[in-house]
Formats: structure tokens, C-alpha cells, sequence
């Protein structure tokens, strides 16, 4: 008899300690898995250019950068001949252009630009610029000394974008949680057939 409530009592505190492990886990990769989940989620912002959108583009000139807001590219490219702005950025002057788009006007009050730049080659680069506040805007496109092509439009309203990266953080530490669990439960079956 003594051995069945020694038995018993194990189980139950072995059930117990399965429970906190689990919120353990579920709660700690929330927080760890946010990163993942803000990059899954990415594309789910990202859709294929259409003119109908008002969309910033990055101006080059010689001693500043200026975010110009157009409806149709052919508003700025081909710039005018004489115009002093381009588009590509020279690498030399990548962490400098980075740097003055943080001193460009934002697009509204309280809000601010992001500015990711990739080398394509010597003077083609992919630039994603977006204006951020609530939600965002902004526009993938590969820049060329005097011209541009636009890839992809990204947009996201106010709040949507929190509540995707929310809801695929809460998923995938769901996911990690029921592994976590199933994998403690075979632990445990093993042990008691030992």
C-alpha cells in the first residue's frame, strides 16, 4: 500500500512539474521566438507594385537626400535632364545616405523612415524604404543611376501589423510547447517501463 501512495505521489508531482515546464517553455519563446516571428510574417506585407498607391522614393543629391511621395514613377524617373538628384547610392556614401534619412522630414507626425540598402552591384542597389508609425508604407525598388524599377509595395494598416506578428509569435510557441510536452511525456513512459 505504501508503495502505490509513494507511486501515486510521484505521478502527480511528475504532472505537476510537466504543467510549469510547458508555460515555462510556451511563455520564454514568446519572447524568443519574436524575431522569427516578425520575419515569417514579413511577406505577408509585401505585395507586387501597382501605380495606384502613393509610394516614397529616395532622391540622391549631391550634398542631401530627399523622400519624394509619388503616385506613378514617371513622376521622378527619368529625372529631368540637369536634374541634380539620382537615384543610385554610391557604396562610399551608403552609411552617410542611412544617416540623413534620419534627418529627413518624416511623412507625418511622430513618425519615422527605415531604410535598407543592398548592394546589387557596382551601381544598382535594392533599396527598401519605408515611413513607419502605426502601421507602414513603403516601396522595394532597384535603383539605377537614372532609373528605377519598382519591385514590391509594402503596407500594413494600424495595428494589423502587430496583431499578424502576435498571432504567428503565439503560434509558434504553441507549436514549440506541444513538442516540449510530447517529448517530456515519452521521457516520462520511458522512465516508468524502466
Amino acid at each position: 500500500m505504501r508503495s502505490f501512495v509513494v507511486e501515486n505521489a510521484r505521478v502527480r508531482l511528475g504532472r505537476r512539474m510537466t504543467k510549469w515546464v510547458v508555460v515555462a517553455v510556451f511563455v520564454l519563446s514568446l519572447f524568443g521566438l519574436f524575431p522569427l516571428s516578425i520575419h515569417v510574417a514579413d511577406p505577408f506585407f509585401t505585395h507586387p507594385y501597382e501605380a495606384r498607391f502613393e509610394v516614397p522614393v529616395l532622391l540622391m543629391f549631391p550634398e542631401h537626400v530627399a523622400v519624394r511621395w509619388v503616385k506613378n514613377i514617371a513622376e521622378v524617373a527619368p529625372p529631368p535632364i540637369g536634374a541634380p538628384y539620382s537615384f543610385a547610392i554610391p557604396r562610399d556614401r551608403q552609411l552617410w545616405v542611412e544617416q540623413q534619412i534620419l534627418l529627413a522630414p518624416p511623412p507625418r507626425p511622430g513618425s519615422f523612415w527605415r531604410l535598407r540598402i543592398h548592394q546589387l552591384g557596382n551601381d544598382t542597389q535594392r533599396v527598401d524604404l519605408e515611413g513607419y508609425r502605426d502601421g507602414f508604407t513603403g516601396l522595394i525598388y532597384d535603383a539605377h543611376k537614372a532609373s528605377i524599377t519598382p519591385v514590391a509595395y509594402r503596407r500594413a494598416g494600424p495595428g494589423a501589423a502587430a496583431l499578424v506578428y502576435l498571432l504567428i509569435d503565439v503560434g509558434l510557441s504553441c507549436a514549440l510547447s506541444i513538442i516540449g510536452l510530447v517529448a517530456m511525456h515519452f521521457a516520462q513512459s520511458q522512465r516508468s517501463r524502466a
